[in-house]
């Protein structure tokens, strides 16, 4: 691509247009990050890398008949600093491997409780873009969460049910319960407002400091023990006993 290619495709991406439930979608994910950043090791800054407008990947549809495109896509650590530093000293060169060998060596990195702290915060943060879909257009979270559109949401958060150590076995329960914590953040009236504030930016790309200035008005009002006021008992048995 020349120079000028270059320029007309960043102009492009500049003024593309987001619908609103893709907005509101990913600011639910950039929220679940900033929601989680203290237990993944970052400051509320370092979260979000940025919500880019036009890239993300394509699938089919469940019965295959249709290329499905991604609007946009929440980018942030993938996981918590102290697994980061952990991988790093295991793994020290950077050659190109796969998602599933990556994946494969995840669970072997770091204590049972870092995979455990890294694991739940991200199955809220892949939980939470439904969980703004569903209040936005008044479907179940469950059935949001259950569409084709969520089929990469569904994939990272099994990835990260078996980081924390669960089963396939326990794989409904903790979706349930995962589910029933990010209804209830949607809900805080707070939060809610974080998400429409950046939902509404989303004309273009936004920084990882653009979405954290956006958000920090509102989520700094919330009270430190939120996720644990709406964790059911079962969910915090289901998700905290691997690093008991």
């Amino acid at each position: 691509m020349n120079r000028n290619a270059r320029r007309a495709a960043q102009a492009q991406t500049r003024t593309r247009t987001v619908d609103r439930v893709t907005a509101v979608h990913e600011a639910g994910h950039a929220v679940g990050r900033l929601l989680t950043a203290k237990d993944m090791g970052f400051s509320f800054d370092e979260a979000v890398h940025s919500i880019e407008v036009g890239t993300g990947p394509d699938w089919l549809s469940s019965d295959a008949r249709i290329v499905l495109h991604s609007q946009a896509i929440c980018y942030g650590p993938a996981v918590s600093r102290e697994l980061q530093a952990a991988y790093q000293q295991a793994y020290p060169g950077r050659e190109p491997i796969s998602a599933d060998e990556l994946n494969a060596r995840m669970l072997g990195i770091g204590t049972a409780e870092q995979r455990a702290v890294s694991g739940r915060a991200k199955m809220v943060v892949t939980s939470m873009g439904a969980a703004a879909e569903a209040r936005l257009s008044g479907a179940p979270w469950e059935v949001v969460f259950s569409s084709d559109a969520c089929r990469a949401d569904r994939m990272d958060f099994n990835r990260e049910a078996r980081l924390v150590g669960l089963g396939d076995g326990e794989m409904a329960e903790a979706r349930a319960a995962v589910g029933s914590m990010v209804i209830g953040l949607v809900a805080i009236p707070d939060v809610w407002t974080a998400i429409g504030a950046i939902a509404s930016a989303i004309k273009g790309r936004l920084s990882g400091k653009q979405v954290a200035s956006l958000a920090a008005p509102y989520i700094g009002k919330l009270p430190p023990d939120y996720l644990d006021r709406l964790s059911p008992s079962r969910a915090t048995e289901l998700l905290y006993r691997r690093s008991l």
